[in-house]
């Protein structure tokens, strides 16, 4: 099967894929739109794991280590999440002294410089979770636990100070554990930056497998509101409103309104006016002046507002407002300002555009959706006993209007007899831009039943329409039974306020399982040892001269030509046998010299053997393959037993004894649906019963995608990350949709295998993003007028408009190719120019820049001819 040299990976075998679909069969709980898989009875032709045993020699420094920021543009304020494994467990303590540290490094490898992001950490500090075992804490330099090093000119000097996060609060991180870390910082200038990372029990560094990307920064006009909920009072805030003309210091007007979405934005079909009767939103704005606030953002400068009136004759402020403002050395053509307003939303669902009339010229946002609730709610339980510590797993999506700034919050509302008050942390993510916060020291309210209710308030960005997940750990279950509509869990928002019910969904009871003991003397890296396997049994009768056992080990093992198989059964059933295939691999076949009767019980002896680097272990065995675990004749081949070797008998009676046998690892698969990030696919496990580690594999259509070990603790749940290689992202880039249906199989040691359905989906393409950098006053040549854009993150193509009072003045297309800028040059109408000449050389006008697959942009400026 595989020869010295090419042990690295499992080669896939036809039959083990085809089973993923067949013959195993797949035992799953219905979640509605989403499925758990719970680790089933071993089917007869299961290959058959072995408990767990350990090689000497850990790593000296963490592995895995990968690193994403969101939003990504220079200057803005970046969610970070690092991500590594630490091969060895690292101390939680409340006293710092006694607790072990993780420190974090960044490098630009253009500048050579490095700490560029870490020495702007925020003071809300650094979230650290450990999904395995359920720990969280959040290290500040307020709490003692966090010190924030300064930039520094390389990274040897960095050791001495780069950002450094101690392990405070309670808990465990065990080795093979993955730790996740999450903070904010103000984005550094544009460049790669890679991410190093150690720990006091890993001194050495790693650098992360991709570099993190910062890009140029862009505006754009946009509208947010604190709350989206109808009927409720909410603040709202304008932003990038560009000034068309210079005012000049004194007094000015300008005209707030909220525009009821027709399918088009203004000046089109949405119904807006100047000075006539407002707005067609059913937005009611303040009539108080504390209620408003114009700056001109540009200088910095705060603009007074010292009158508020409807812009009807009467007296309903509903739809729009007109707002008097004070400016005291006047403003700056192509300055730009925010303006914030209080009012109460719509009393039923609607979508409006805010739009601010600022000398003469329509700027607009939107639209913002009003009502709602959060969909496509689903729930997954880490274990699903009664009165059992569990994570909780909960994926939904936004609404139209369901965007959350940093300080917005979900809630989650579990049935009568949840408990959250014992759970020690949660993460949130946003998966639609990938990040992520951890939040410790959770506080639960309650609503039906004590602990059952808890609020997470979060500091990421989250836009309409995006996907989240959160995750909270140490969850007490409630009782047994059925849970669903009313009557189970619940989530909202701070902008989707109409709680959502996830699908029915059931609490009850846990597999276990019993396999094989492997001993390995000696157990240190890379030397030449013994190991002995037993005890399992025959399940079939293998034949001598026809049937084989097959041994399959960790990449880096070098099983023997020969081993010897001892049979406790029978006096006469001690053989020797020769590797039929993989002698010298990871990956051996044994041909038995004589026959084994169905139930004898066996001990695998292989001497000889070469052990691979340090780490937590298990083998595969089966009867001709371990992927089938069958005999030749297609009977079962081999099995688990706890039965004790036979042994001599006396007449002497012995009082009755009871045995309780020792719990046995039972694995969980809990991801349904994975997006691949940098050809990485996390794949969720919960472990139950014992300690459980193991290997998962990822296959297609008797393709192996990717491989890899784990542990978990019991009672834990981590994400563990496969690489996949070539072969699988073309299959996967190359599927309907990008999405690919593949089967994972979980081995753990001691436990039954675990299987199930998980759909991999390419990672969503970069959308480009335009920039408009003309402004203010623009000098029209010859009857045509230059615009000049810049291009962001993917190539930009589309049309650019010149407005003015509903007039169309010029139109053009346009091309650049990612982080390209240009000026684009249009030539005015007829009308356009005739329009010009009647206002003196001077046009207020506005620019609407369209982009193929990305965001529509706006900014004003004026024509001068």
């Amino acid at each position: 099967m595989h020869g010295k040299g090419t042990n690295e990976h499992v080669r896939p075998r036809r039959r083990q894929a085809s089973l993923l679909a067949g013959a195993l069969g797949l035992g799953m709980v219905s979640f509605g739109a989403m499925s758990v898989v719970n680790a089933v009875s071993a089917s007869a032709f299961s290959p058959l794991p072995t408990l767990g045993y350990t090689i000497s020699g850990a790593p000296s420094a963490v592995t895995g280590l990968s690193a994403a920021v969101t939003p990504n543009t220079q200057g803005s304020t970046g969610n970070y999440t690092v991500q590594f494994t630490t091969p060895l467990a690292l101390s939680v303590s409340a006293n710092k002294a006694g607790a072990s540290y993780l420190r974090l490094a960044e490098g630009d490898a253009a500048t050579g410089s490095y700490n560029h992001v870490v020495s702007a950490v925020s003071g809300s500090g650094v979230g650290v979770v450990d999904p395995s075992t359920g720990y969280t804490f959040y290290a500040t330099v307020g709490n003692g636990f966090l010190t924030v090093g300064a930039a520094e000119s390389n990274l040897a000097s960095a050791e001495a100070a780069p950002l450094v996060v101690y392990l405070g609060g309670t808990g465990s991180v065990h080795a093979g554990d993955t730790l996740m870390l999450t903070f904010a910082a103000i984005n550094p200038a544009p460049g790669s930056y890679t991410f190093y990372a150690s720990t006091s029990s890993s001194p050495g560094w790693q650098g992360s497998a991709g570099a993190v990307a910062i890009a140029a920064g862009s505006g754009a006009m946009a509208v947010t509101a604190s709350s989206y909920g109808l009927g409720t009072g909410a603040s709202y805030q304008m932003s990038s409103i560009a000034v068309p003309a210079t005012i000049a210091a004194g007094t000015t007007t300008i005209e707030l309104q909220a525009c009821t979405n027709t399918g088009a934005p203004p000046p089109n079909t949405c119904s807006v006016t100047a000075g006539g009767t407002g707005g067609t939103g059913g937005v009611t704005f303040s009539s108080n002046l504390a209620s408003y606030q114009v700056v001109d953002t540009t200088t910095n400068a705060i603009l007074g507002v010292t009158a508020v009136t409807s812009i009807s004759p009467a007296t309903s402020t509903k739809g729009g407002v007109l707002l008097q403002v004070s400016v005291p050395s006047g403003i700056t053509a192509g300055n730009e300002l925010s303006l914030s307003a209080v009012g109460v939303n719509p009393a039923s669902n609607e979508s409006d555009y805010f739009v601010a009339d600022v000398a003469g010229v329509f700027h607009y946002a939107g639209p913002a959706f009003f009502g709602g609730t959060v969909s496509a709610l689903s729930l997954s339980l880490s274990s699903n006993a009664a009165g059992s510590s569990s994570t909780y797993d909960v994926s939904f999506n936004v609404g139209a209007s369901g965007a959350l700034a940093p300080g917005g919050s979900i809630t989650v509302e579990g049935p009568t007899g949840t408990v959250f008050a014992a759970a020690t942390g949660a993460t949130v993510t946003d998966n639609t831009t990938g990040a992520t916060q951890v939040l410790s020291g959770l506080v639960p309210s309650t609503t039906k039943s004590a602990g059952d209710t808890l609020t997470l308030v979060t500091n990421i960005t989250v836009a309409d329409n995006n996907t989240l997940t959160i995750q909270v750990y140490n969850v007490q279950n409630p009782p047994a039974g059925t849970y669903g509509g009313s009557s189970g869990l619940s989530v909202w928002t701070t902008s989707d306020p109409t709680p959502a019910y996830a699908p029915s969904y059931v609490i009850g009871s846990v597999a276990t399982g019993t396999g094989p003991s492997v001993s390995v003397s000696p157990n240190t890296a890379g030397a030449l040892a013994t190991y002995t396997i037993g005890t399992f049994k025959a399940a079939a009768t293998l034949v001598g001269g026809v049937d084989t056992i097959e041994v399959l080990g960790p990449a880096g093992t070098e099983l023997p030509a020969s081993a010897t198989l001892s049979d406790s059964t029978t006096s006469t059933g001690t053989q020797t046998m020769a590797a039929l295939q993989g002698a010298g691999s990871n990956d051996v076949r044994y041909r038995l010299a004589s026959t084994v009767q169905a139930g004898d019980l066996l001990t695998l002896t292989m001497p000889g053997t070469v052990n691979p680097s340090g780490g937590n272990y298990n083998l595969y065995l089966g009867a001709d393959t371990e992927a089938t675990n069958t005999t030749a004749a297609g009977a079962q081949g081999l099995a688990a037993t706890s039965s004790a070797p036979a042994t001599t008998t006396t007449t002497t009676t012995v009082p009755p004894t009871t045995t309780t046998a020792p719990p046995r690892p039972a694995i969980d698969p809990l991801s349904a649906r994975v997006v691949v990030s940098k050809n990485l696919a996390g794949l969720k496990l919960h472990c139950t019963g014992a300690y459980c580690h193991g290997s998962i594999r990822l296959w297609y259509d008797n393709i192996l995608l990717a491989q890899n070990g784990y542990a978990l603790s019991v009672g834990g749940t981590g994400t563990f990350y496969l690489s996949l290689n070539t072969r699988a992202m073309n299959v996967l880039e190359h599927a309907n949709g990008h999405a690919l249906v593949a089967g994972e199989t979980v081995f753990v040691n001691g436990g039954y295998t675990a299987r199930r359905l998980v759909t991999l989906v390419a990672p969503a393409p970069t959308r480009p993003a335009i920039s408009a950098l003309t402004g203010g006053r623009t000098r029209v040549s010859v009857g045509s007028v230059g615009l000049r854009l810049r291009c962001a993150s993917a190539r930009c193509r589309g049309t650019i408009l010149l407005w003015s009072h509903n007039i169309l003045l010029a139109r053009s297309g346009y091309g650049l190719s990612a982080g390209g800028s240009g000026t684009f040059y249009l030539n005015l109408n007829s009308r356009a120019m005739h329009l010009l000449a009647s206002l003196k050389g001077v046009l207020a006008s506005g620019q609407t820049i369209f982009v193929d697959g990305g965001s529509t942009v706006r900014r004003g400026l004026t024509l001068v001819g």
